[in-house]
């Protein structure tokens, strides 16, 4: 006897499907868990390795149809509020909120985008 397909995300199956609906998009996979999610969390940092604060992961952003697109959210989604890119530049002052977004697909994550933005103290 067959078991019954189950999605590895959500849980939902053949006969349990998600209340919004959903199909099969791979075998162990539903199309309402076939999405791109962004989650942010803040860490503040009071030198460069001792933090301070740390808050909960949120959604930012949710259904968006592919990789480029996510990347190009966070980079615009910052752009605007003047926020600097963690990789290639340092920051000139402690203290200094640390922003961590990460890209996931069927809740696993597939990019990570860092950046920071300087705490008036």
């Amino acid at each position: 006897m067959k078991s019954q397909q189950k999605c590895r995300v959500c849980g939902c199956t053949q006969n349990r499907a998600c209340p919004e609906g959903c199909w099969w998009v791979e075998e162990d996979l539903c199309s309402a868990c076939d999405i791109i999610v962004i989650k942010k969390k803040v860490v503040t940092y009071v030198t460069s390795k001792q933090k301070v604060t740390k808050y909960d992961p949120e959604i930012i952003a949710e259904e968006l149809p592919n990789i480029d697109t996510a990347i190009g959210f966070v980079h615009g989604y910052n752009h605007e509020r003047g926020v600097i890119d963690f990789k290639t530049n340092e920051p000139s002052s402690y203290p200094v909120d640390v922003e961590i977004y990460t890209v996931e697909k069927a809740g696993k994550k597939i990019r990570t985008i860092k950046v920071y933005k300087e705490v008036n103290s």
